[in-house]
């Protein structure tokens, strides 16, 4: 039976730069999903917002919303609004 890996952040957020961004998307993409979910988490959690974190993660996603994409990442930018949305609460 093969163990299974232990997976770092770095190769978290390479597997989610793969996918569920396209292939010219920004290279820190997987990354942003990643601080944004963890972000989330810790306001569920009773955690508070951070105001420069939250005004960078907004810039970022402004920056992606310039350009159309294909559907599959239309979605995920549009479920990283939603994630912002809860963190901005």
């Amino acid at each position: 039976m093969l163990e299974p890996k232990e997976l770092t952040e770095a190769g978290l957020a390479a597997r989610l730069q793969r996918r569920l961004f396209e292939a010219d998307a920004p290279v820190d993409a997987g990354r942003a999903y990643g601080e944004l979910s963890q972000a989330v988490l810790q306001v569920y959690d009773g955690g508070r917002v951070n105001a420069e974190k939250l005004s960078a993660m907004r810039a970022w996603l402004n920056l992606l919303r310039r350009r159309r994409w294909i559907p599959r990442m239309m979605d995920t930018v549009a479920r990283m609004d939603e994630a912002l949305a809860i963190y901005s609460r």
